[in-house]
C-alpha cells in the first residue's frame, strides 16, 4: 500500500511505498536534505516536520499513522522540536498521506566552491586532434571499405601508420551517409595514443579556422565538484561551473558513502548515478556558458579521491574502508564516455588520473601535477584539508605523502551550529578580551544561520586567544564572559548568536563537543605532517602550501595560533586554491602528463601514519592548543 507525500517548500507530490523512510524517498526522488552521516541517526541534522490535518506527533503514533520515535531520535531532538512534530527523516516512516516540511537549516545549499587554482604550466600537446581530408570516391577499380579510405586519409595527412588507424564504433555506425553528404572531403577528429590513432567522429569542413575541439577537467571531490572547459586548440580555459556533489544525501563523508554500498543491495549503482548525473549537468552548463555545441566535448580527464573515482566508475569501493584498505585498481583508466552512461562527451573518452594509496587519491596526483613539487629546489609541504586531509612533503629529491583522517567538522558538518560555506554562514569570528562579546561576519551579511569551516578555525583561535579555553580545550571554570554558560552538570559552552542575533531564530552555541571536534581534526593533520617530515629526514619546510577551499579562505594566522600543523619557523605559508582542478587542467592540455602522473602515482613514498608506533603520541599532541591568555 503507498501513501502520497506532499514536500514543502518544493510543492513536490510523492507517492511511497510504506516501510520506506522519508530520507529513502528525498534520495530518490532529487530532493535536498542534510544527512551527515548517511542516514544512521546519529548526527540530527535531516530533521524535518510532519503535518497530517493539524494531529500532534503522540496521536499519529498512537493511530499509527506514523512509526515510534526511535532511541536516535529522542536524543537529537529537544523536547520543544519533539512537540512540533519534527523528525528525523532517516527514522520516520509515514503510514498515512502527509505534508513534510523540509526547514532551511535541514536544507542543503550551495556552496562557496572554490574553482581555480594558480594556473599550471604546460605545454598545448592534446590527445584530441583533427585534421581536414579529401577523399577518393569509390568505385570498381577503388573498393576500399568507407573505414579504409577515412583511416588512409587520415594516416597520410598526419603521417601516422595507417596499420594503426582505426575509427570508433559510433563513428562506423553513420559512416556511409557522412561521407556521401559531405562529398568524400571531412574534417576527422582522432585520439592519438603513442603509434595507435583512433578516429572518433567526422564531419563536414568548418568555415572558420577553429576545428572545435572542446575537454573537461573534474575535480570530483566527496562535497563538491568543479569543472572546467578548455578549448584544446588554443589552450584557453572557456568556462567554469561547479556544484554540490549529489552523494551527499548519502552522507558527508567517503565512510558513509562506503556504508551505503554496503546496506543497500543497489547502493553502489544509485551512488554512481548521482555522481555521473552531475558531471553530465555540469558540461552542459560548461557548454551554454561558453556557446560552444557540447557535442564538440571530446575528453574529460577526472581526479578524485580514492573513493569518488571507484564510484564514479562503479567499482566496489568496501575493502578500501578496511584495514590494510586496498582499493580495485590504481592505474589511469581510459573509457569511452558512453560506457558510463554519459551523454557528453558523446563521442569521446573519459580518462581518470590514477590512484596513489589507499585514501590519497588521483585528486593528489593532480595537485602535485600542478605545483610540479617533483621538481622544487626547497622543501614544500602541500596540505589539502578537505572531508578527508592529503599532505605532500619533499622536493626535486623525493616526496612523500599521507592522508588524515580530518572528518567534515573542518566543512562545518559535526560541529552543533555548522553550516557549508554558504550564505548565512559566519565567516569570521572575533571575540572583545575585555567583554567577552564575539563580533561575527556573515557571508552575504544579514543575520548567521550557522558557522561554516573558517569562522570555526577563528573562534576556536579567539577561545585559545583570549584564553576561554585551556590547552587542553576544556572551557576554563575562572573565564568570565557574558556569553559562556553551564552545559551540564560538568561542561560549558559559548552562545555565538541569541535567538534574536540568529537568522533561524536558534542561539547558534559553541559547545564543548564542537571544540574536540576540532581538536580530533587538527591532531590528525598535525600527526600526519610531523611523521612526513621525519620520513623526509626531518628537514622542515620552507614553504608551506595550503589547497582547496577551506586553505583559500581560512585565517592562516589563526589557523597557526591554534597549532593545526607544525609550526616551522620562517616557512612561507601560502593559499593555492584549487590546485587538483589545475592539474587535471595540465594533464587535458597536455597528453604526457598523464605518463607523468601515472610516474609519480608510482614513486611517492606512501606513510601509512596510523600504523606508525608513536602516531597516538604526536595525535595528542596536536590535539592541544598553546597557551595564548596572556595576549588577553
Amino acid at each position: 500500500m503507498a501513501v502520497r507525500i506532499l514536500f514543502q517548500p518544493s510543492g513536490r507530490r510523492i507517492k511511497v511505498r510504506q516501510r520506506e523512510t522519508v530520507l529513502e524517498t528525498i534520495r530518490q526522488n532529487g530532493l535536498e536534505i542534510r544527512a551527515v552521516c548517511g542516514g544512521h541517526g546519529t548526527c540530527g541534522k535531516c530533521k524535518v516536520r510532519v503535518h497530517i490535518k493539524g494531529r500532534p506527533m503522540q496521536n499519529l503514533i498512537r493511530e499509527g499513522a506514523v512509526n515510534p520515535l526511535t532511541w536516535n531520535e529522542k536524543k537529537c531532538l529537544t523536547l520543544q522540536e519533539r512537540q512540533k512534530n519534527f523528525r528525523l527523516a532517516c527514522c520516520l516512516e509515514l503510514y498515512q498521506d502527509a505534508t513534510v516540511e523540509i526547514p532551511a537549516e535541514s536544507r542543503t545549499e550551495q556552496g562557496v566552491i572554490v574553482e581555480r587554482g594558480r594556473r599550471a604550466r604546460f605545454l598545448l600537446n592534446p590527445r584530441v586532434q583533427s585534421v581536414c581530408v579529401t577523399m577518393s570516391p569509390p568505385s570498381l577499380e577503388d573498393f576500399r571499405s568507407d573505414e579504409e579510405r577515412l583511416c588512409e586519409a587520415v594516416a597520410c595527412e598526419t603521417g601516422r601508420m595507417k596499420e594503426k588507424t582505426c575509427c570508433r564504433y559510433g563513428l562506423l555506425l553513420r559512416l556511409p551517409a557522412l561521407l556521401c553528404k559531405c562529398r568524400w572531403r571531412v574534417q576527422a577528429v582522432f585520439l592519438s595514443s603513442g603509434e595507435a590513432t583512433e578516429i572518433i567522429d567526422a564531419g563536414p569542413v568548418p568555415e572558420t579556422e577553429n576545428p572545435e575541439l572542446y575537454g573537461m577537467a573534474v575535480d570530483l571531490g566527496t562535497t563538491t565538484i568543479a569543472a572546467s572547459l578548455a578549448d584544446l586548440s588554443t589552450g584557453r580555459v572557456l568556462a567554469r561551473c561547479s556544484c554540490m556533489n549529489g552523494q551527499i544525501c548519502c552522507g558527508d563523508d567517503v565512510v558513509s558513502r562506503i556504508s551505503h554500498v554496503m546496506m543497500h543491495s543497489d547502493g553502489l549503482r544509485q551512488l554512481a548515478d548521482l555522481v555521473r548525473q552531475d558531471i553530465g549537468r555540469l558540461a552542459g552548463d560548461l557548454a551554454e556558458k561558453a556557446g560552444i555545441r557540447a557535442e564538440r566535448i571530446y575528453e574529460m580527464i577526472v581526479a578524485g579521491n580514492t573513493v569518488m573515482e571507484h564510484l564514479f566508475l562503479g567499482l566496489d569501493p568496501e575493502r578500501i574502508g578496511k584495514s590494510p584498505f586496498v582499493s580495485v585498481l590504481r592505474r589511469p583508466v581510459t573509457l569511452p564516455a558512453e560506457q558510463l552512461g554519459l551523454k557528453v562527451p558523446q563521442f569521446g573518452d573519459v580518462f581518470c588520473l590514477p590512484i596513489e594509496a589507499g585514501f590519497v587519491g588521483a585528486d593528489n596526483v593532480a595537485v602535485l601535477l600542478a605545483e610540479r613539487l617533483d621538481q622544487q629546489p626547497a622543501r614544500t609541504m602541500v596540505i589539502d584539508i578537505g572531508t578527508n586531509g592529503e599532505i605532500d612533503y619533499g622536493d626535486a629529491e623525493g616526496i612523500w605523502s599521507t592522508s588524515c583522517a580530518t572528518g567534515p567538522a573542518l566543512e562545518g558538518a559535526e560541529i552543533s551550529c555548522g553550516m557549508r560555506a554558504a550564505p548565512g554562514a559566519i565567516e569570521r569570528v572575533r571575540i572583545d578580551a575585555a567583554t567577552g562579546l564575539p563580533s561575527c561576519r556573515v557571508i552575504g551579511g544579514g543575520k548567521p544561520k550557522g558557522i561554516c569551516g573558517s569562522g570555526i578555525i577563528d573562534v576556536i583561535a579567539e577561545f585559545v586567544r583570549c584564553g576561554l579555553i585551556g590547552p587542553d580545550g576544556t572551557f576554563r571554570k575562572e573565564a568570565d564572559s557574558p556569553r559562556l554558560r553551564p552545559a551540564g552538570r560538568h561542561s560549558r559552552e559559548f552562545v555565538l548568536a541569541t535567538a534574536e542575533e540568529s537568522g533561524t531564530g536558534k542561539e547558534l552555541v559553541i559547545t564543548q563537543k564542537d571544540v574536540r571536534a576540532v581538536q580530533l581534526a587538527k591532531g590528525a593533520l598535525y600527526a600526519g605532517a610531523v611523521l612526513l617530515i621525519r620520513a623526509g629526514g626531518g628537514k622542515a619546510p620552507e614553504r608551506i602550501l595550503l589547497a582547496g577551499a577551506f586553505g583559500s579562505y581560512i585565517d592562516k594566522e589563526n589557523a597557526c595560533r591554534i597549532r593545526m600543523f607544525p609550526l616551522c619557523p620562517g616557512a612561507v605559508i601560502e593559499s593555492i586554491g584549487n590546485a587538483a582542478s589545475e592539474g587535471a587542467l595540465a594533464a587535458l592540455f597536455d597528453r604526457d602528463l598523464r605518463d607523468k602522473a601515472g610516474e609519480l602515482s608510482r614513486q611517492i613514498r606512501f606513510v601509512e601514519a596510523a600504523s606508525q608506533t608513536d602516531f597516538q603520541r604526536l595525535f595528542f599532541e596536536g590535539t592541544m592548543f598553546p597557551d595564548h591568555s596572556k595576549e588577553k
